[in-house]
């Protein structure tokens, strides 16, 4: 069994709350300005939500290797797949101008990648489809020789 857990970068968390803060005066000063529009409050509010939700879900990345599957993923944005499909697994580097961005993204080589950083990180091919998953990890030599001993247990 394998598994690891990695936290969003702080100046991601940073980014979030300073959103919040514009979102929360924007609620306190728009009713006292007589111009602004009826739409601006429940617009804040919604755009709070979301914030909120992205931050809660996608605070994390989880990566488990346990039985007979490869768990990944954010909050309720996870993938399960059994480690007879995992074709190969081998070291990456997860980079900025690839991904642009953090979360759930699509490389411009075609890959899928969850990341909660850039750096060291994993890919691996999938039998039967088209995009590779790229996945950030702590101990990416692990993770691979885990898929490996998985897969023939």
């Amino acid at each position: 069994m394998y598994a690891e857990k990695q936290n969003v970068v702080w100046w991601v968390k940073f980014i979030f709350i300073l959103a919040m803060v514009g979102i929360i005066l924007g609620l306190v000063l728009s009713p006292q300005d007589p111009n602004t529009p009826f739409w601006v409050t429940p617009f804040l509010i919604l755009i709070g939500l979301v914030l909120i939700f992205m931050f809660v879900n996608f605070r994390s990345l989880e990566i488990k290797v346990q039985g007979r599957f490869l768990e990944f993923g954010f909050g309720i944005f996870r993938k399960k797949i059994p480690l007879s499909d995992i074709v190969s697994c081998e070291e990456s580097q997860v980079s900025f101008g690839r991904y642009w961005g953090i979360g759930i993204r699509l490389g411009t080589d075609g890959t899928i990648c969850y990341n909660t950083r850039f750096g060291k990180g994993v890919r691996i091919k999938i039998k039967d489809k088209r995009k590779d998953y790229v996945l950030t990890s702590d101990n990416p030599q692990a993770l691979c020789e885990a898929l490996k001993t998985g897969k023939k247990g």
